[in-house]
């Protein structure tokens, strides 16, 4: 089983980030919203605009979520 996860991430057919049919964002949406947060423009406008949840937009801007697409290093939790 953990081979079969490997092999799926090795040959790009995992359905992380915009794969995932539950997907809200795209990797430029999330790159945007990691960029603007980081700038300081205010989370919860962020949220909104973008159709997701503060709690998503912190992630975001974290590194917890999309860091592959930001380039973001996620800070200990």
């Amino acid at each position: 089983r953990l081979e079969n996860q490997r092999d799926r991430v090795r040959h790009g057919t995992t359905n992380s980030g915009e794969r995932n049919g539950q997907a809200k964002l795209t990797a430029e949406s999330a790159c945007a919203i990691y960029k603007r947060a980081k700038a300081g423009e205010e989370r919860a406008k962020l949220a909104i605009e973008f159709g997701v949840r503060v709690s998503q937009i912190n992630l975001i801007a974290g590194g917890f979520r999309w860091a592959s697409a930001t380039g973001a290093i996620p800070r200990k939790r």
